[in-house]
């Protein structure tokens, strides 16, 4: 049985006054990297990012998404966390303006990723989702060397900070293959506030068909979690990330 995918209360953009809790938890997030020596980088260069996700140890494929040689971005930023001057983890965040068509209705006529798999896509739904302004947070990967300290809670959640306060958003959406979905990290790491079936069929790089899962959170939810995040790296000086994370995995 398909889940209910009617939100539970009206979709809104965070208003203005909550920037300096963003602005605030950013400035929180990069110090509890420094607790670990880590340093956060934001580009805008996603072909860089693409360059590095192609050769990244591990790592097995680049998303189209995110991929400017694929798709056409409107606005997009991604986020390195250094150590020793390697690249240890990522995230990215795009923009899409839904205000005219729907993000799924955007992801059935191939604007989300590109000519692969071609449009139109077939879903496992019909709704037309959110419109308004959304981001898609994706790309996060962690290197072998560093998984287990945090680095997967930490990446979604200061990423998506960052886009709510340069995009004002109104929802957070992602995706997660079927293998990952099953180990609950989407909803505990991610902080996701649901997460629903989508797609099943062909996907570059995958062999076979896969079955993919939308990761969605409304902006207004996740401004709260960042309230109490916030709250919690503020007040545990001696934390370091992998103790905020529900599920560390090595």
């Amino acid at each position: 049985m398909m889940p209910n995918l009617k939100h539970p209360s009206p979709v809104v953009a965070v208003p203005s006054e909550f920037d300096e809790v963003l602005s605030t938890f950013e400035s929180a997030m990069r110090r509890l990297a420094a607790r670990s020596n880590f340093r956060v980088v934001v580009s805008t260069d996603m072909e860089a990012f693409v360059s590095f996700l192609g050769s990244a140890p591990g790592n097995d494929g680049v998303s189209p998404v995110f991929n400017p040689a694929r798709v056409e971005i409107e606005d997009a930023f991604w986020i390195s966390v250094i150590h020793h001057d390697q690249v240890i983890g990522t995230n990215a965040q795009r923009l899409f303006d839904c205000t005219r068509a729907g993000y799924y209705d955007q992801i059935r006529s191939g604007a989300v990723f590109g000519s692969e798999p071609k449009a139109p896509i077939d879903l496992l739904h019909k709704e037309p989702g959110t419109r308004g302004r959304c981001s898609h947070s994706g790309g996060i990967y962690v290197h072998p060397s560093y998984r287990g300290t945090g680095l997967s809670w930490f990446l979604p959640h200061l990423g998506r900070a960052i886009a709510i306060r340069k995009w004002r958003i109104d929802m957070c959406y992602g995706m997660v293959f079927d293998s990952l979905r099953r180990t609950n990290i989407a909803e505990k790491n991610y902080g996701a506030q649901r997460v629903v079936q989508m797609y099943s069929g062909s996907f570059p790089h995958k062999a076979g068909d896969v079955l993919l899962w939308s990761v969605e959170s409304e902006a207004g939810f996740l401004v709260e979690r960042i309230r109490k995040s916030l709250f919690e790296i503020s007040n545990s000086p001696n934390k370091q990330m992998g103790d905020f994370a529900p599920v560390v995995r090595r």
